[in-house]
């Protein structure tokens, strides 16, 4: 849906953008994936609001983390964002 997004890594091969999926749900992250059709990119991140600030905020504390220091926000129009979330049984 529409709003700001913390994006901490986008693919064009669905796979990558599962296996990082998986492997931050393994660090205990919860995590979600959405595709963009018109960027072709499968993006996996941490958190949407409708509000930048908390967003803003939140990134700051993931880039401490080394494996998410490129971590950024970004602002997706629901119309054309398709989510994905992580299967219960695979987290």
């Amino acid at each position: 849906s529409k709003g700001f997004y913390v994006i901490v890594g986008a693919f064009a091969v669905k796979e990558n953008a599962e296996k990082f999926q998986q492997e931050l749900a393994s660090d205990g992250l919860d995590v979600q994936r959405g595709f963009i059709p018109s960027r072709t990119l499968h993006y996996v991140y941490l958190n949407m609001d409708k509000r930048l600030g908390p967003c803003l905020d939140q990134v700051k504390i993931t880039r401490q983390n080394p494996k998410l220091a490129d971590a950024w926000v970004r602002l997706i129009d629901e119309k054309t964002t398709i989510v994905e979330e992580l299967p219960q049984d695979a987290a």
